[in-house]
């Protein structure tokens, strides 16, 4: 039984893996997939075929050739599965909604005064809902599971491990408040961070650097460090 399941986590994560290398690369042929991610060819025609089936990747292109049959190209399904993005200001909420080729599909910014009270938090909700609807995505519409989750960008520092906010000048908190209560009536599985921490690895990812120095400036300045893939 543990060799089976030691195969199943095998094959799981040599998906993720392409399916990671396609995201970060937009296009890939097989025999680029094959030596980048160093599998067999046998392997990532078997992984391909898994996920064309799915509907997760598709053909996106062929390249030119100088003789022979055209190598085609391989890139992730648009419009498939979507994630949203709400930064949290002061006097506003600003929401991004992005594929996963990481496109920006549309964008609102609703002014929304900051409250620490129970129905601000609903509204967060509420909001996400609203804006999600207008681009299509909702329960009514049957593709609110495309919703892979939402992103929280919080002004303030926050500790990664327990998910508490220790201090946030531009909200005016100054005791530990820990980010579920921004989180607890957003119907999707949601991450908090520090708005700047976002900034950086938005950066990073869209210029494909491996280190680069991010400052935020809003109604504060803040700033986060990428470096080989880890924000600090």
């Amino acid at each position: 039984m543990r060799a089976v399941n030691v195969n199943a986590d095998i094959k799981f994560a040599n998906r993720a893996k392409l399916m990671k290398y396609l995201l970060d690369n937009g296009s890939a042929s097989r025999q680029e997939l094959t030596q980048a991610l160093e599998l067999s060819s046998p392997t990532v025609i078997q992984i391909i075929k898994e996920l064309t089936e799915r509907g997760l990747i598709t053909e996106v292109c062929e390249y030119n050739s100088t003789g022979g049959r055209k190598a085609k190209t391989l890139g992730v399904t648009k419009g498939l599965y979507f994630s949203v993005g709400v930064e949290v200001t002061k006097h506003s909420l600003q929401m991004v909604l992005v594929d996963m080729n990481h496109d920006v599909l549309a964008t609102e910014r609703i002014r929304y005064p900051y409250q620490d009270v129970t129905a601000y938090y609903v509204g967060i909700g509420n909001h996400v809902q609203q804006f999600l609807a207008k681009n299509g995505i909702s329960e009514e519409k049957g593709n609110a599971e495309s919703v892979l989750g939402v992103g929280l960008s919080i002004p303030g520092t926050i500790n990664s491990s327990d998910g508490v906010i220790w201090r946030s000048i531009t909200l005016s908190i100054t005791s530990n408040m820990n980010t579920s209560r921004f989180t607890q009536f957003i119907p999707y599985e949601t991450h908090c961070a520090q708005n700047a921490e976002n900034a950086a690895f938005a950066e990073a990812k869209n210029k494909h650097s491996e280190s680069m120095v991010c400052l935020f400036l809003n109604d504060t300045v803040s700033g986060a460090a990428y470096l080989d893939g880890r924000i600090y």
